[in-house]
């Protein structure tokens, strides 16, 4: 969904080669193009979900529309496979919801999505909680005898372990508030699975914040500086975006 005076790019392409058309309502507009029944009707869309690349295809077609409409201004993404059976049905749709999708345009505007992930080396936050707790007050050679000495590593192991996760919680937790401090609004997201998202370590922060286009640069600015600052403890911070706000709307069906 977008303002009605928004103008669609040229050659954009829409779902199964469609050319997308602006649906409009009042200050509205719907961005849709037709789709086939024998690809996208209710059985043929069911099997066609489970094949893996029709699936891809699909998804990064409707990805690109919304992205290229993103480069205009603001955008209320719809979800993947939002199929309406009539021009007329997307009028109505937008009627019912025009109050509700306009309120949201206009807190979305001149603003965009960024993705902020910290990733975790362990192994320098070990290091830093051992320096916390003071290796040398625990040293399990200090202790008579081996069990004594055993029993002294292991109460060692467990501070460390206990001060690790300390440090690592209140570091994300401040990062976040800073983070969200600087933007509109701020969403914390499950972390990605490690194989797929190919990031390397253990993420520990997956932030997404809605972000003014004025207070970009300082966004990245502050990102760059907690990244330095936070090194100690091993960790990494990656900035993405802009992506279409789909955590800061009520999406529409």
């Amino acid at each position: 969904m977008v303002p009605r005076t928004r103008s669609l790019p040229e050659e954009l392409v829409g779902l199964a080669g469609g050319t997308p058309e602006a649906v409009e309502y009042g200050e509205l507009a719907a961005v849709a193009s037709p789709v086939p029944l024998g690809e996208y009707g209710e059985e043929p869309l069911r099997e066609n979900l489970n094949d893996l690349d029709w699936l891809e295809r699909m998804a990064r077609t409707h990805e690109t529309v919304i992205e290229r409409m993103l480069a205009g201004g603001e955008v209320v993404p719809v979800r993947v496979c939002t199929i309406y059976s009539s021009r007329e049905q997307v009028v109505a749709m937008l009627e019912e919801r025009s109050a509700a999708l306009e309120q949201t345009l206009s807190r979305l505007a001149q603003r965009s999505e960024w993705g902020v992930k910290v990733l975790l080396e362990r192994p320098k936050l070990e290091a830093r909680a051992v320096s916390e707790v003071g290796l040398a007050e625990v040293d399990g050679s200090a202790a008579t005898g081996q069990g004594a000495a055993y029993i002294a590593r292991k109460r060692l192991a467990a501070r460390v372990r206990d001060e690790s996760e300390r440090l690592l919680s209140d570091a994300v937790r401040d990062v976040h508030g800073l983070l969200a401090e600087s933007a509109s609004d701020a969403a914390v997201l499950p972390a990605q699975n490690r194989e797929l998202s190919g990031y390397a370590g253990e993420m520990v922060l997956n932030g997404a914040y809605l972000v003014t286009e004025a207070g970009r640069d300082a966004f990245a600015s502050l990102v760059h500086e907690l990244d330095v600052r936070y090194d100690e403890l091993g960790l990494k911070f990656e900035l993405t975006g802009p992506w279409p706000p789909y955590n800061f709307v009520a999406v529409a069906a």
